[in-house]
């Protein structure tokens, strides 16, 4: 599934690897591959407190005067720019110059919303890993185990907590977040339960996250009844789930036929604010009330950049003669 990761900019320091260039060369190439096993497909987001990662790590990626490991370098530093998701720091002293700084900061963000994986230099870890027990040392990249549970494709459990789990770090750091779930139909033996857990899952942000701008569900138009009929069902059973004062915008399909999870970030241009869709997951099956106890799991799979743009155009095309209509649902 998804995961995220802090790395300290240190990992790109070459001399606090002047004793390992080589080893420290397949570290960050094993990183890079991992990360992005597929062409614009990135099971990881990286964390970047308070705006200070980028500038921090593009210090020590400039400076790196090996060829080979400034190649690997630079790759992937460019690679994680798209994939960074902001945090904020713990309230305390702020010393951006100091490797244990970072992992300390990073160990401490950590405990008020999940970071997967917190990695430093092998000194920093060899320093820290008694008091920062969930520290990585950048070495253990090459270690399978290090990867365990982080895919472009996993079998969640057909329960609703279990699948809206694993989308979480869709629901934290979303600024919009789209859900196309066909037959959420407001009955509690259909798809419902999973909408209305993931809405409220948005919106269960701590203290220091931005809440979302804009949640949107996607359904399709039952065969039974009326389109008002549908609306009413499905306001009904959302509304339990929205805090106050905020909104979902309900959005009404002829035919639907994908599940679709979509997540993103706003970005401004000389137009105004504008999408700029990040992740998405196709979700195979979507867990019903009556699967809770059978055992069974149904394959996800993250869709690349690519995937992701289609899904987001085709949502998006309010124009599109399948579309119904679509209305806002605010508690």
């Amino acid at each position: 599934m998804i995961a995220e990761f802090a790395l300290t900019p240190w990992v790109f320091d070459q001399t606090a690897h002047h004793n390992s260039t080589e080893d420290w060369r397949i570290w960050l190439s094993t990183l890079a591959h991992r990360m992005f096993p597929q062409r614009n497909l990135c099971p990881v987001l990286v964390t970047d407190l308070s705006g200070l990662w980028t500038e921090a790590a593009r210090k020590f990626v400039d400076q790196i005067s090996d060829h080979r490991a400034k190649g690997y370098a630079q790759r992937l530093f460019a690679q994680i720019g798209a994939r960074l998701v902001r945090r904020q720091l713990a309230p305390g002293a702020v010393n951006p110059a100091r490797e244990d700084w970072w992992a300390q900061a990073g160990c401490r963000a950590s405990t008020v919303e999940l970071i997967d994986r917190l990695i430093a230099t092998a000194g920093c870890h060899a320093t820290l890993t008694g008091t920062l027990s969930a520290l990585r040392s950048l070495a253990d990249v090459e270690d399978d185990r290090f990867w365990q549970d982080i895919s472009v494709e996993w079998s969640p459990l057909a329960t609703v907590p279990a699948q809206v789990a694993t989308l979480r770090k869709l629901s934290l750091h979303g600024e919009f977040v789209w859900l196309a779930t066909p037959y959420a139909t407001g009955a509690r033996h259909d798809e419902t339960p999973f909408a209305c857990a993931m809405i409220r899952d948005v919106f269960r942000r701590p203290r220091g996250f931005d809440p979302p701008v804009e949640v949107e569900l996607h359904t399709q138009r039952p065969h039974v009844g009326t389109v008002a009929e549908h609306l009413d069902a499905v306001c009904e059973a959302v509304l339990p789930y929205l805090p106050k004062a905020q909104t979902v915008r309900h959005v009404v399909w002829e035919k639907l036929l994908e599940r679709i999870a979509l997540a993103g970030v706003f970005t401004t241009t000389s137009t105004g604010r504008k999408h700029a869709p990040r992740w998405g997951v196709h979700m195979g099956h979507i867990a019903r009330k009556h699967e809770a106890q059978s055992g069974a799991t149904h394959e996800w799979k993250q869709l690349n950049d690519d995937r992701v743009g289609y899904w987001f155009g085709q949502f998006g095309s309010r124009g599109h003669n399948n579309f119904v209509t679509s209305e806002e649902i605010r508690r």
